[in-house]
């Protein structure tokens, strides 16, 4: 997929001396930046009531924190669509940008992995169920964001083996 790491770090392979060092450093990031969009999103549902048990058994988990350290891109995977849970948490059907944002974050979710585009159906559902004036229009935003982000991808992989949705 577009999004896994080591397309970030041929982009970005002349911080640091060795691309291995800077493949360990973005998986550590995205882990960490996981940990604290867990932390917030943990909150956010509790009311500020809990401890962050959540992100304690995700930073002390052994396969995450293999992970963290090798340089693959599950850690951008976790961090993007933790992001994506916590901006549906928020969401509210009110700003047609802030739907556009979202279906933005879900196509990069895509990106990271093509599992993730089919949480466009309960993402659907969920702007349905709001029951306010304008829910197609929050639709129709979400998907021009996720299509702003993946159509771009889809049509390379369309371009270069014959399948728009699967390189």
């Amino acid at each position: 997929p577009a999004g896994d790491v080591p397309v970030m770090v041929e982009a970005d392979g002349t911080i640091l001396s060795t691309p291995d060092s800077t493949g360990t450093n973005f998986s550590s990031f995205f882990y960490l930046l996981t940990a604290l969009l867990l932390f917030l999103l943990e909150r956010r549902l509790s009311g500020g009531q809990t401890l962050a048990i959540a992100s304690l058994i995700y930073l002390f988990s052994v396969p995450m924190l293999h992970s963290a350290v090798s340089g693959t891109g599950e850690t951008l995977s976790a961090a993007m669509v933790t992001l994506l849970m916590l901006m549906i948490s928020v969401d509210s059907n009110k700003s047609f940008l802030y739907s556009f944002v979202v279906g933005a974050v879900l196509g990069a979710c895509y990106l990271t992995s093509y599992v993730f585009l089919a949480l466009l159906i309960p993402l659907i559902i969920h702007k349905t169920a709001g029951g306010e004036e304008g829910r197609f229009s929050h639709i129709a935003a979400l998907l021009v964001g996720v299509c702003a982000v993946s159509v771009p991808w889809m049509v390379r992989n369309l371009h270069f083996g014959g399948n728009a949705l699967i390189a």
